[in-house]
């Protein structure tokens, strides 16, 4: 039986979710960040996410671990985008590459709507509505996000925006999940889908194109690669992209409907853990369209994400 547990973390609340051997803890107060994954294996627990040491790092939140991306994923050129003949300007809140990152909701409350407990898997229905009061972002919204914790070890994830304004309104959705199998990723494998990469400049800003990207197309060690990159995602739905321990006896599989045709790569400088980031749209979306939704008033856009483990049987 499931059971849900809500508890102090620092200046937040926990909500634990759990049945003894699938677990999951969100932070409704800061974006709903689901802060720790644990799924079972065939000899024990594996925690799947690269998570924060103690609230004091949380608090922090260096690199934006699990954070929602919302209402545009990635980064837009120096915050400045143009909708509808009006230019608006988002904070530059991150110097480095002249760039407005991540959107504004990873640390917004989200309400509990509802939680579903039993024998299967566990539900949680949680809300954030947006009033529109930011001038870099006048358009009302709302965000239905549902995570649900099953028996058959995963997560599935269902994340809606909803134009609640009177006038249309561009939107993108993004996830930043960082996955690690031990304290150094260069020894895990990795499995992409069908791809091309996005071809940016020195701030990640793409510039127009695309280039066939095959290397991890079979499971490939990860290696000394080195990954900032955006990947268009080809093929039909579901996405799937793999990650897988050393032994190759176990992965990770993060897989996504068509509503997220993109995917960020990440890998820190420390190289100890992989972030793989679904997006709806493109890195500057608000600018080039690309992927851009413009969402109609009462519309509602977004899609289902689900990270599952796996055994991977010997040959």
């Amino acid at each position: 039986m499931f059971t849900a547990n809500i508890s102090p973390y620092g200046s937040f609340e926990c909500l634990h979710i759990t049945n003894g051997k699938q677990s999951c803890k969100i932070i409704p107060d800061f974006g709903a960040n689901l802060m720790s994954l644990q799924l079972e294996g065939k000899d024990k627990i594996y925690e799947l996410l690269d998570r924060y040491e103690n609230t004091e790092a949380f608090q922090a939140h260096r690199w934006s671990k699990s954070d929602w991306l919302i209402p545009y994923p990635n980064r837009i050129k120096d915050g400045k985008y143009t909708y509808e003949g009006t230019q608006y300007h988002f904070e530059l809140n991150h110097p480095r590459t002249e760039s407005s990152i991540h959107g504004f909701c990873k640390n917004k409350k989200f309400d509990i709507k509802e939680i579903v407990l039993n024998e299967d898997f566990a539900q949680v229905d949680l809300f954030y509505n947006y009033n529109g009061n930011l001038n870099a972002f006048p358009f009302p919204f709302e965000v239905n996000l549902q995570y649900i914790l099953s028996k058959n070890n995963s997560l599935e994830i269902y994340i809606y925006i909803k134009n609640t304004g009177e006038n249309k309104m561009p939107a993108g959705i993004g996830w930043h999940p960082y996955f690690k199998w031990s304290e150094n990723i260069e020894v895990s494998f990795l499995q992409m889908p069908a791809c091309n990469r996005v071809e940016v400049d020195h701030n990640l800003i793409p510039v127009g194109g695309e280039k066939l990207y095959d290397k991890f197309l079979s499971l490939n060690q990860i290696g000394e690669t080195k990954f900032d990159n955006c990947f268009h995602l080809a093929g039909n739905a579901p996405f799937k992209t793999r990650l897988t321990n050393a032994e190759k006896s176990l992965q990770v599989e993060l897989q996504t409907d068509k509503n997220f045709p993109y995917l960020q790569v990440f890998i820190p400088p420390d190289r100890h853990c992989i972030a793989l980031e679904p997006m709806t749209c493109n890195v500057n979306a608000f600018n080039n369209k690309e992927g851009l939704k413009i969402l109609s008033p009462g519309e509602n856009f977004g899609g289902k994400i689900s990270v599952s483990l796996q055994e991977i049987a010997k040959a």
